[in-house]
């Protein structure tokens, strides 16, 4: 009689490893088949508004303008603004004049942006004198799904929103996009407050996973979408952590794209003097940022 060994564990788990990695092959190898890359433009700019409202008689185009095709602008905008509001005691603890001060300035942006096209916010996240201001082409729209937003503050005890980070995520087709803004810490020499700031709006900003839409379920096929739910089930898409709730969260940098902007504060400590202290024989932002700085796993923008 031949006795047959039970499987144990340690088969389950070589055998599903092998099949998790058959599937994720077939679909690499597959993906020009059910996949499109189509590129989109995103015009981000980041400022501190120094506490003061919107004036009609700022041209705010002269910012908005895209450079690469000013006729018809870009896809979408990603807009973050620090100090709408004054960061007085009142502002930080109450928090009571920044949703009428975003709500102002959303409008003074919508004003000028639709000169250039049809445009709809897709979301607004406040966080005292910090907000991040989503626009997207109308046409754009109806792709747009799986909208949250997080803020995060890290000012006072470590906690007020006088400094932080405030974040939209979505899903554009099939891509999941964060946009963050933020205002880290002042004053020349305090480098590491600003990489602390930095690091802990990326350790403490969650986000929920979402189960699937039906039309998601239609879209994407039994296949696709079976991994999908295995990525999001086993962490291999986002993080391991979950709520109170039993729902699965993931963070900033589990995402496709992130667009990661603010009044940093870090300062220049390099210039240049003389008649060279001109704005285009200065280096580029990129070159700006004092070593040691937090950004390592970003691309710096000019």
């Amino acid at each position: 009689m031949a006795v047959v060994p039970a499987p144990n564990d340690s088969h389950l788990d070589a055998a599903s490893f092998i099949k998790s990695k058959w599937v994720s092959n077939q679909l690499r190898d597959r993906a020009g088949d059910f996949t499109t890359t189509v590129p989109i433009s995103v015009l981000s700019g980041t400022w501190n508004v120094n506490g003061k409202k919107p004036s009609p008689d700022e041209d705010l185009l002269l910012w908005l303008r895209s450079h690469g095709n000013p006729s018809s602008g870009p896809d979408f905008y990603c807009l973050g603004f620090q100090e709408i509001v004054d960061l007085t005691t009142v502002n930080v603890v109450a928090d009571t004049k920044t949703r009428e001060r975003s709500s102002l300035w959303v409008q003074h942006v919508l004003q000028a942006v639709n000169g250039i096209g049809a445009y709809e916010v897709v979301h607004v996240k406040h966080l005292v004198g910090i907000m991040v201001c989503i626009l997207a082409k109308r046409e754009h729209l109806p792709f747009i799904t799986r909208v949250q937003s997080q803020s995060v503050g890290v000012g006072v005890m470590g906690v007020m929103g006088n400094k932080g980070g405030a974040a939209v995520r979505l899903k554009f087709h099939d891509s999941n996009l964060c946009f963050v803004s933020a205002h880290f810490a002042a004053h020349r020499d305090n480098v590491e407050g600003r990489n602390s700031d930095f690091a802990n709006v990326l350790a403490r900003m969650r986000f929920v996973h979402e189960a699937p839409s039906a039309e998601e379920v239609d879209r994407l096929g039994t296949l696709a979408l079976a991994k999908l739910v295995e990525l999001e089930e086993t962490g291999r898409y986002g993080s391991e952590e979950t709520n109170a709730a039993g729902q699965r969260l993931f963070k900033i940098m589990d995402h496709d794209v992130v667009i990661f902007l603010g009044d940093f504060n870090y300062r220049i400590v390099q210039g240049r003097e003389g008649p060279q202290d001109t704005p285009e024989n200065m280096p580029r932002a990129s070159n700006l940022i004092p070593r040691p700085c937090s950004f390592t796993r970003f691309s710096l923008g000019g």
